[in-house]
């Protein structure tokens, strides 16, 4: 039995087939290793005729050796045989080698070359000598075969469907390792009964467990190992993909730490931020990947989330987002609960917040209605009353009404309509809503100018409307703020209404309002716009639901909050006489008044009666220069106040600077030096906010000094 490498076997098998002998049985060799055997059968093949048992077993089955033998003994040449030995070592059936061993049959001579033959040769080398001698090269190699069969479902390319296709594959000189899905008792290979098993056999080194992933999972993996692609956060690919190291946000990979197999994976990434301390210093940061992560997540996921936080207590606002209903909830709980930084809400819920950021008012009684509607918007959200802030109310009820000093809103329309600028009427629209109105104006870049006015009493819509019906340019409406406060599905029946949900819904009519102005700008459909509405609405007068002792001889109208004077033969305390009508000016409501919705109007409130009209023009500019020319400020004791001047590239009238929530206008102005005098500021480090009516152009910083302590140094080179 010869021993050598590729080259002397070809060598040897060219001997045999030039040779004069009669067959007297096969030639074999014996290569196992993939080079060597394409080598060989790739030089033989140019004297002989090829032959593929492959084509002898069609679909799963064994080779028909009877038919294939039949065929050699009938061949006219020389025969190179593939897949015979192969066969044979797969089905552990060596009687067709045998066969091609004595050979007497055959009138060609016939060369076998064979990857899994090492055994079978050496097992006949113990027992013929001259076998062993004549007839047999073996070539030299470390190379095997590794065949895995497949008990499991699984598609892919590297997969051979039956044993025809596994044989095929091996005499083409495929690599020497292979997955064949049959069922054939087949021998020398390996079984695996389940997808894991199998892509352990096809990736050695792989460490992930198999409870990992699900049957179905690893089937699914195993079908299609691309892991590229990018999932959804929480599906099990993406999982494995952490697993696997392919994935390296840090929120998933927090997520994989706290699943130890796919099916804990989904609530993990819902609720893995719970195990972190919001004090850590990475949970700003996993906080926004996780909520950009979810912004689909389904209420359902929210409900299980919120659930798990709420073990939190107070500290359960740093886990929440505004991304769904159920979270948004806890949000108004967790206020209504707590005294919670604002801050904390400009993280977990920007609108939110944007309405309770105080508005500072200009004007008459602007400093008195910015602390009231202030602690008005906190009473609302936090679903409370509070007897201070009843007090005060009924304080102003009790006194001459003062927001009859405010401009009537008839007038400040009438001003502004030139017939071209388009009026946007929104019903119920109170001054609780300036500061998310400017908020969200200022992301539209839009110029907003702010009046505060005062309504017809009663503060119903019928005394309200005539501004919109003699409007003279263009005009729309919508009435879907009032709707909400109207709500008939949310009729007061328990002694503690609910938290003010609803607050959502208003905010998203007054962006729509916003759009419908922005986009008629933008479009040119005209060159300026106002918001303007009929009266306010009051969730305090819901909250106290207190009846007086006159009642009403026509029942349900505007739940109480006014009355014909007709009906009552003395003047109620608390109301204002008006229009025909007994209009209340505290919480109280007249009896036979239905309390239904969330909010209530009709009365003499501040925030029924008092509305805003704002003016909104497109902003001219975008990062505006501008330069501090008094970083350092002085004041004395006699009078002098401190003066900032600010270098501005562009002229408007309505210049002012924020600091502190007090507005601070422009006194006067001079080669784009604009001078604004800081009454009552003393000692100390300021950040003041440069705006252009409620539009924020810009901050600074600057300090105040006692006079003489540090001569002001102004710098009139400009945008150095």
């Amino acid at each position: 039995m010869e021993r050598a490498d590729a080259a002397a076997a070809i060598g040897h098998a060219q001997s045999y087939l030039i040779s004069m002998h009669r067959p007297g049985g096969a030639y074999f060799i014996a290569s196992d290793g993939t080079e060597d055997f394409l080598q060989i059968t790739r030089e033989l093949r140019t004297n002989t005729t090829l032959i593929k048992t492959s084509d002898f077993c069609q679909g799963d089955v064994f080779p028909d050796f009877d038919t294939l033998f039949d065929k050699l003994q009938h061949s006219n040449t020389p025969v190179l045989l593939l897949g015979a030995g192969e066969a044979a070592f797969l089905s552990d059936d060596n009687a067709p080698l045998y066969a091609l061993a004595e050979g007497s049959q055959f009138l060609q001579k016939v060369v076998v070359v064979s990857r899994a033959m090492r055994s079978f040769v050496q097992k006949m080398a113990q027992t013929d000598r001259k076998f062993s001698e004549r007839n047999v090269c073996l070539v030299e190699s470390n190379e095997g075969l590794h065949i895995v069969q497949q008990m499991i479902d699984c598609t892919g390319s590297n997969i051979c469907e039956g044993f025809g296709s596994l044989l095929r594959a091996l005499e083409e000189g495929a690599k020497p390792s292979f997955v064949v899905r049959s069922t054939l008792p087949l021998a020398h290979v390996k079984r695996y009964a389940s997808a894991y098993d199998l892509i352990c056999a096809q990736h050695p080194g792989f460490t992930l467990a198999q409870d990992t992933l699900q049957e179905k999972e690893w089937m699914a993996f195993a079908n299609n190992e691309n892991m590229d692609i990018a999932y959804p956060p929480s599906a099990w690919q993406t999982y494995l993909r952490v697993r696997l190291g392919k994935e390296n946000n840090p929120y998933l990979v927090l997520a994989a730490q706290h699943a130890k197999r796919s099916t804990d994976y989904r609530h993990a990434v819902i609720c893995a931020l719970l195990h972190v301390s919001h004090k850590d210093k990475n949970f700003t940061m996993l906080y926004q990947e996780r909520k950009k992560l979810l912004s689909l997540m389904s209420e359902s996921d929210a409900a299980e989330y919120v659930f798990q936080a709420e073990d939190k207590g107070r500290d359960s606002i740093y886990y929440l987002t505004d991304l769904t209903a159920k979270e948004r909830m806890m949000i108004f709980d967790l206020v209504g609960r707590y005294d919670l930084p604002l801050a904390v809400l400009e993280a977990v819920y920007p609108r939110l917040a944007a309405y309770l950021v105080p508005y500072p008012l200009r004007g008459k009684m602007g400093s008195e209605l910015t602390d009231y509607f202030e602690r008005y918007k906190l009473l609302k959200v936090k679903n409370k009353k509070e007897p201070s802030f009843i007090a005060r109310v009924e304080e102003y009820a009790g006194s001459p009404r003062r927001y009859n000093s405010l401009d009537a809103r008839g007038a400040v329309l009438e001003s502004l309509d030139d017939g071209k600028t388009l009026l946007y009427w929104v019903d119920a629209l109170g001054v609780e809503y300036l500061s998310y109105i400017r908020s969200r104006a200022q992301e539209r870049s839009l110029k907003m100018h702010t009046q505060i006015v005062r309504a017809e009493l009663p503060s119903l819509t019928s005394y309200n409307k005539e501004f919109f019906t003699t409007w003279r340019g263009p005009k729309d409406a919508t009435e879907d703020l009032d709707h909400i406060a109207h709500d008939s599905e949310n009729n007061i029946k328990n002694s503690t209404p609910p938290a003010p949900y609803h607050l959502e819904k208003q905010l998203d009519v007054i962006d729509m309002a916003l759009d419908r102005v922005y986009n008629a700008l933008k479009s040119h459909t005209c060159h300026k716009a106002v918001i303007a509405s009929d009266h306010g609405a009051s969730r305090m007068a819901v909250l106290c639901r207190t009846d007086n002792k006159w009642e009403m001889q026509e029942k349900g109208e505007h739940a109480g909050r006014c009355c014909p004077i007709s009906d009552i033969d003395e003047a109620p305390p608390f109301a204002s006489q008006e229009n025909g009508f007994w209009v209340l000016a505290n919480y109280d409501r007249f009896k036979g008044g239905r309390l239904s919705g969330l909010e209530v109007h009709g009365g003499a409130t501040l925030e029924e009666v008092i509305v805003p009209v704002l003016t909104f023009t497109l902003a001219d500019t975008v990062n505006v220069p501008f330069k501090l020319l008094t970083p350092t400020l002085s004041y004395n004791h006699h009078g002098k106040e401190p003066i900032a001047r600010i270098k501005i590239s562009y002229a408007s009238k309505d210049f002012a600077l924020l600091i502190n929530n007090i507005i601070y206008p422009s006194t006067d102005a001079e080669d784009s030096v604009y001078s604004f005098r800081l009454d009552g500021l003393r000692n100390g480090q300021y950040i003041g906010e440069i705006r252009d009516a409620d539009l924020t152009i810009g901050t600074l910083e600057f300090e105040i000094l006692p006079y003489g302590m540090k001569e002001n140094k102004e710098d009139f080179d400009f945008f150095q």
